[in-house]
């Protein structure tokens, strides 16, 4: 077995969204609203409890969902975000 050779200079170049985005682009499609929605409840759900999971769920929904409005490709993109599908 060989081992692990480590290149100390290597950079690793990171596509946002390559799989669920638009190409070169910073709008939000319809999945990745649905993910960004459903990922932090789950979230809130699993390491939260009281108070900071309420404060949360809300900076979540007003922050996360209403503030960034302008970034959607389309308004089906928001309401898919919102409906969960």
């Amino acid at each position: 077995m060989n081992p692990a050779k480590v290149i100390p200079d290597s950079i690793i170049w990171h596509k946002k969204s390559a799989s669920t985005g638009i190409v070169g682009s910073n709008k939000i499609s319809s999945i990745q609203a649905y993910y960004q929605a459903r990922n932090g409840i789950i979230f809130a759900k699993k390491n939260l409890i009281g108070v900071k999971k309420f404060y949360f769920l809300f900076a979540h929904i007003i922050f996360g969902t209403f503030l960034s409005l302008p970034n959607y490709v389309n308004i089906n993109s928001f309401y898919s975000g919102i409906r969960g599908t």
